[in-house]
């Protein structure tokens, strides 16, 4: 099967590319970044068979499937162009930060019926697993800092509640 991966910054590098390379005689993984450093320093270290410049390269070589970490403003369309070829998708969370992308991308994937589906790399971290056992729970507080960031609260609001609702 050929996968692609689109995005390698440093969530993808750390969390996800370990796991690819361990993965790699079960799949022909085909990676895709714009950025030339990043792309020399993981050939380096990797030596990665099939390195490519953008999603529609990864497309023309016939990838069946593909995994997005790439910035959340360029998720709806890298998703839709992937249904659209009838390449089953894995994002990271947020599929968007507009619901009515969100709506038309769930209802291309039904209509292709093809797989979209959105990861969220810190389900299975320790306090949130820790969380999920405590009993008779009947509030949840969630604070979300960061410190200098130019999203506004109507996107870290929607992130929160679609990450956690």
């Amino acid at each position: 099967m050929k996968v692609g991966v689109v995005g390698l910054g440093n969530i993808a590098q750390k969390a996800y590319l370990p796991v690819y390379i361990q993965m790699q005689n079960q799949a022909e993984f085909y990676f895709a970044t714009r950025n030339k450093k990043v792309q020399n320093n993981l050939q380096k270290i990797y030596r990665l068979p099939h390195m490519k410049n953008s999603l529609d390269e990864l497309l023309m070589e016939g990838i069946q499937a593909c995994f997005i970490h790439s910035a959340t403003t360029s998720h709806y369309q890298l998703v839709r162009k992937c249904l659209e070829n009838h390449v089953d998708v894995f994002v990271d969370k947020p599929l968007s930060e507009d619901i009515a992308e969100v709506e038309e991308l769930l209802a291309l994937a039904k209509e292709k019926d093809q797989i979209l589906m959105i990861g969220f790399n810190r389900r299975f971290a320790p306090m949130v697993k820790r969380l999920q056992t405590q009993k008779g729970k009947r509030l949840l507080f969630l604070q979300k800092n960061q410190v200098a960031n130019a999203k506004n609260a109507t996107f870290e609001i929607f992130d929160v509640v679609f990450t956690f609702g």
